[in-house]
């Protein structure tokens, strides 16, 4: 049985979750004020191995799913329109869910930005490149009329790449576990750390058995036969709180790498993400005054 969880607004755990919804908003509106890379940018350095398919607009890709993920969430926990009567019910599987895609997503871009140099990082986008043609070539085959296509497109993709690159380097496999891993190393994250909480996401998705008893308190019930008992869960806000602070730390990581890989001013985009969404988020009218005092100190240039 899965209970509603009442948590006072301001429990530290609680309020954690929400400054974590805050910050998904302001790294979108960020990202999304980045724009194309400078023309002496390290992107544009490492588009020029493969100008077919950019690795900045790949990276972007990425980045954009994982917020996506981030800010449903977000707009779910932390409303911009919310009643007194309003009530945010946690439900820890799809939370879970959401987070492992944002940290999946996140993480490909780290790890494709985070390479040593333009050839490296060239190397590393080209291989969830053909990671992704082989994935669509899989699912075309399941469709008679579209596999002729997919074959094309894996064949030209094929025929670029190796003027330039060794094709066992472009066609090593990647797997999301690794760039998780490595992702939590770029982000000074223990990688055995990063890697049980996707797993924890993961089983959580999937309906998996340890991940419930993992994200929720369990109290024991009646014993309705011997040895088996119904039991209460409650959503762990712990669990919720590690997971969704992972997945905004390699949002925030992510977000801050393209900036600079794109050659754009960081700290000025993140004031002028962080005035927008000062401003649009609701507030008490009796701390108004506090609202206001934010945005001044925002807008100081």
């Amino acid at each position: 049985m899965l209970e509603e969880i009442l948590v006072e607004k301001d429990h530290p755990l609680s309020v954690r979750l929400r400054e974590i919804a805050v910050g998904f908003r302001v790294e979108g509106h960020l990202f999304h004020a980045i724009g194309d890379p400078d023309p002496d940018s390290p992107f544009v350095e490492a588009n020029a191995f493969y100008q077919w398919e950019k690795a900045s607009d790949w990276c972007h890709e990425y980045l954009s799913a994982a917020i996506e993920s981030a800010l449903l969430w977000a707009d779910f926990h932390a409303p911009l329109n919310f009643g007194p009567s309003d009530r945010v019910r946690l439900r820890p599987r799809p939370i879970h869910g959401l987070a492992r895609s944002c940290l999946e997503s996140a993480s490909q871009a780290i790890w494709v930005m985070t390479a040593e140099e333009p050839r490296q990082l060239s190397v590393r986008h080209l291989r969830l490149v053909n990671s992704d043609f082989v994935e669509q070539r899989k699912a075309y085959g399941l469709q008679s009329k579209r596999i002729e296509t997919a074959k094309r497109q894996l064949e030209r993709f094929e025929s670029r790449y190796t003027s330039t690159f060794e094709k066992a380097e472009v066609t090593k496999a990647v797997t999301y576990r690794s760039t998780v891993r490595e992702a939590a190393v770029a982000m000074g994250v223990e990688p055995d750390e990063a890697e049980f909480l996707w797993r924890l996401a993961s089983g959580a998705t999937h309906g998996k058995r340890w991940a419930a008893l993992e994200i929720n308190e369990v109290e024991l019930g009646e014993e309705y036969e011997k040895g088996q008992h119904r039991v209460a869960r409650t959503p762990s806000l712990e669990a919720l709180v590690a997971v969704l602070s992972l997945a905004y730390r390699a949002v925030q990581f992510g977000v801050a790498v393209f900036a600079v890989r794109s050659g754009a001013d960081l700290q000025a985009c993140r004031r002028s993400a962080m005035l927008e969404v000062a401003r649009e988020m609701p507030v008490d009218p009796e701390r108004e005054g506090e609202r206001q005092a934010i945005l001044d100190l925002l807008s100081d240039p």
